[in-house]
């Protein structure tokens, strides 16, 4: 076996333990981290967007319409200035 291609596979894995160990502390870190309500407000906010599964859509397009609708009477305010 070739001394150079030794140490390429000596890398390899030692990076993958690196990459496995924060892995492992980044889920540790998070377990410690989370409160007993968030699971709830989780479970909520799934069964809202259940029900209504287009909202936030719904009211972004909502809120185009009433700006398109604004356009001509911006339009008409500005050539009466004029």
């Amino acid at each position: 076996m070739d001394i150079q291609h030794n140490w390429i596979g000596w890398l390899v894995i030692g990076i993958v333990i690196i990459f496995i160990i924060a892995i492992n502390f980044s889920l540790i870190s998070a377990l410690k981290n989370r409160s007993m309500n968030k699971p709830m407000d989780v479970s909520k906010s799934i069964f809202d967007r259940a029900k209504s599964p287009w909202q936030p859509e719904d009211d972004a397009l909502e809120e185009l319409s009433k700006l398109v609708k604004e356009i001509p009477t911006n339009q008409q305010n500005e050539q009466e200035k004029k």
